[in-house]
């Protein structure tokens, strides 16, 4: 068992069991514990990464809202929340929180199972989400850099006279 809190403290706990798995496949479509229907084959028999679901597990953010909203639905029902109040929770540090906690505890899951395809699968997309958190950190730092850096430019006085 996993946890995380929303935005307004509420504390949520993700467990990965035959139980909720089949809720998020009747809810989302999606099988978590079949492997073949992790990966997308393409025309040419490879692995079409883009529509992979390990690829959209690490970063399809609706995705893996509706995964995490199906572990958690007798929760939520519990606190009295629809499916929108519930989404409603679901700011940006919240889903990044709670997408932490679904991958560790899809890892648990495998682990504890022995099944060690499916446990480094997993180590992949929660690596795989730590590389595209660090380029989305990277891309505001530079997009804040060149900011400042614009910013600073029109504070300069520019004199028509002047050449380079």
């Amino acid at each position: 068992m996993q946890e995380f809190f929303d935005g307004s403290g509420r504390k949520w706990a993700i467990v990965l069991n035959l139980g909720s798995a089949k809720r998020v496949l009747e809810k989302t479509g999606i099988d978590l514990l079949n492997p073949v229907a992790l990966v997308e084959i393409n025309d040419k028999g490879e692995i079409d990464e883009l529509r992979s679901l390990t690829t959209r597990l690490a970063s399809d953010d609706i995705l893996i809202g509706e995964i995490i909203a199906a572990l958690i639905e007798k929760q939520a029902r519990e606190a009295g929340l629809s499916d929108d109040e519930l989404f409603e929770l679901f700011d940006g540090a919240t889903l990044k929180e709670a997408h932490s906690a679904f991958l560790k505890e899809y890892n648990a899951f495998f682990t504890a199972r022995e099944n060690y395809p499916m446990k480094m699968m997993t180590e992949t997309m929660i690596e795989r989400r730590k590389t595209i958190e660090t380029e989305k950190s990277l891309e505001i730092d530079l997009e804040k850099s060149i900011g400042e850096t614009l910013s600073e430019l029109r504070d300069e006085p520019v004199s028509p006279t002047s050449t380079t």
